[in-house]
């Protein structure tokens, strides 16, 4: 080990030179867990299919080609990769649809998360 006072190596609990106790590294926080990771690796395979299936955006009168996915009802758990909930749209209609909750509902492009 490095003290990382005196920069001398050491292989001790301690550096004789100075005295100071190594700095244990922690152990690095994981960016989601596994099972959303798990999720995550089969949504990119779902997505891909569903936009494939539906090339155009699914928002009625547009036909901008679509290139997301709008999660109809939220994103949580398994409704990640149930695409009873998805919608094909283009990056305006899926502004549209976030900024405007009401409108969405009114027009089925949103469902309530607590149904």
């Amino acid at each position: 080990m490095q003290c990382p006072n005196c920069f001398t190596h050491y292989s001790s609990s301690y550096c004789q030179l100075c005295g100071t106790k190594p700095i244990k590294k922690a152990k690095p926080i994981r960016k989601v867990g596994a099972n959303r990771e798990g999720l995550n690796k089969e949504y990119s395979k779902v997505r891909k299919q569903y936009l494939d299936i539906y090339p155009i955006c699914e928002v009625r009168g547009c036909l901008n080609p679509s290139n997301e996915i709008h999660h109809m009802k939220a994103r949580e758990n398994k409704r990640l990769i149930d695409d009873n909930h998805f919608l094909a749209v283009c990056r305006p209609c899926h502004q549209k649809i976030e900024l405007n909750p009401i409108w969405a509902k009114e027009n089925g492009y949103s469902e309530s998360r607590l149904k």
